[in-house]
């Protein structure tokens, strides 16, 4: 991931400033509603791709490593001793 760009920390201390001299109480009710709305969807959404890279390397795992299942010949014979 890149750094932010001097253009883009310019408009978060715009928004800063904005929000300790400027906001209403309403605008910032307002914004915390949809911040913490946005919060709760990345976090489903990051929650939603981990599981997905786990499924994934659980994959490759089992196709660099295949397990070999036993035939029921030789289960017989572990299961009798012979």
């Amino acid at each position: 991931m890149e750094p932010p760009t001097v253009e883009q920390e310019l408009e978060l201390e715009k928004k800063i400033l904005w929000f300790t001299e400027g906001a209403s109480k309403e605008q910032l009710i307002k914004h915390c509603e949809a911040v913490e709305r946005s919060y709760f969807h990345q976090a489903q959404f990051i929650a939603n791709c981990l599981k997905e890279i786990a499924r994934c390397k659980a994959k490759i795992a089992c196709l660099e490593n295949p397990v070999r299942q036993p035939t029921f010949k030789n289960f017989l014979r572990k299961l009798f001793d012979l």
